[in-house]
């Protein structure tokens, strides 16, 4: 009596490895994570919730009062000049207290700033630096008798 050896099937071998190469990809990803932890947004949120409840209820004032910001854009030389006016339900330019913008980079940290534009006639005028070519989110917001107008814009930076 002679026995043929029997054919070794490959499908067990072939999920066993495929199986051991998931998880060999679910330990390099977790390693990953646990030596690049994200960054903190704020440092105590206890503390900043106040001032977030405050902005909330300021661009809920303006939109209550129809307040809308006419934002105008030029590429200049390595950035963006704005000209921005608040205007109200009507349409008539308001003087808003202030006028900030806000610079961020989506793709890649370490450009975000917080810029302030100045007076100009009736208007807030300004230039934004934009340092390398690629996406930018511009957010500018203009404070005026508690309320608070905000427009964000999207912008290719030059190069």
């Amino acid at each position: 009596m002679s026995r043929e050896p029997r054919a070794r099937e490959p499908w067990p071998w072939l999920l066993a490895g495929l199986l051991g190469a998931m998880i060999g990809i679910s330990l390099t990803f977790l390693a990953i994570a646990i030596r690049h932890p994200d960054p903190r947004v704020v440092e105590d949120a206890w503390a900043s919730e106040p001032g977030i409840a405050d902005a909330i209820r300021a661009r809920q004032e303006a939109e209550a009062r129809g307040w809308a910001l006419a934002v105008r854009t030029a590429d200049v030389a390595g950035g963006v000049r704005l000209e921005v006016m608040l205007r109200d339900a009507s349409g008539h330019a308001l003087a808003p207290e202030r006028v900030r913008v806000r610079r961020e980079r989506p793709a890649e940290g370490g450009f975000d700033a917080d810029l302030e534009l100045l007076r100009s006639g009736e208007s807030f005028a300004g230039e934004v630096p934009l340092p390398k070519g690629g996406r930018w989110t511009i957010t500018v917001s203009a404070e005026r008798d508690g309320g608070l107008a905000e427009e964000r814009l999207a912008l290719v930076g030059p190069g």
